[in-house]
């Protein structure tokens, strides 16, 4: 599969996102899902939601800040004034990006987005900001995990992946072609030694045509196995 752009965020049961810049509630086990997710990839976020981390970079993970202000400057993350800005650059490197808010940044993303990774709190909570209305009618829900609450979580949470309508059809289908390829190859490569009734040789030239074929298609393909 290739990099993709995903929206991930944790809201309450009445879509509140934020309070006074920082989250409402305290989850570990929503910000380990959160850190679990994320690491290794890239996270942009919108310069009010870094600030309300105290302009502390994530470990592990590339950081892009979302600001109309281009003066701003912070060591250690990278800086974009605008979506296209910030879609150049993801088009130039390798990683996944998610984007992490606040509610003006998910909203300008609404269009690009390949996954969405939403925790519900089964709770209705206080706030001053709300998730936006995204058009999700190309999305489809893909798995569902629930986390019941515990002496360190106060709430239940749940934890949805949503992916565009047909990826996984096409990812399916792709693979189903190329091993129907790598059959009829296989088998036509050794038809020659077995009609000379060398069926040893059939089998070891059917054998290294399997081999190679397969480590051809898995550098292509190999995020499908």
């Amino acid at each position: 599969m290739s990099k993709q752009i995903i929206a991930i965020w944790a809201e309450a049961r009445n879509h509140v996102i934020g309070k006074n810049h920082t989250m409402p509630w305290h989850l570990p086990a929503e910000l380990a899902h959160f850190k679990k997710t994320t690491m290794g990839s890239a996270i942009l976020m919108g310069r009010v939601t870094f600030d309300g981390m105290n302009r502390r970079c994530l470990p592990g993970r590339e950081t892009l800040i979302l600001t109309r202000d281009k003066d701003f400057d912070c060591e250690e993350v990278t800086t974009v004034t605008s979506v296209e800005e910030a879609l150049a650059w993801f088009e130039q490197q390798d990683k996944d990006l998610y984007i992490a808010g606040g509610a003006g940044v998910y909203k300008a993303f609404d269009g690009h987005y390949d996954v969405l990774i939403k925790t519900t709190i089964e709770a209705d909570l206080e706030g001053d900001t709300y998730f936006p209305q995204l058009d999700t009618t190309a999305f489809k829900e893909v798995s569902r995990d629930r986390v019941p609450k515990n002496e360190k979580n106060a709430y239940d949470f749940s934890i949805s992946r949503y992916e565009k309508k047909g990826t996984r059809f096409m990812q399916r289908s792709v693979f189903g072609l190329f091993t129907a390829l790598l059959g009829v190859l296989c088998v036509l490569s050794a038809i020659p030694a077995f009609r000379k009734k060398r069926y040893g040789l059939a089998v070891f030239l059917f054998l290294n045509a399997f081999t190679n074929l397969v480590n051809t298609i898995h550098a292509f393909y190999g995020t499908l196995f």
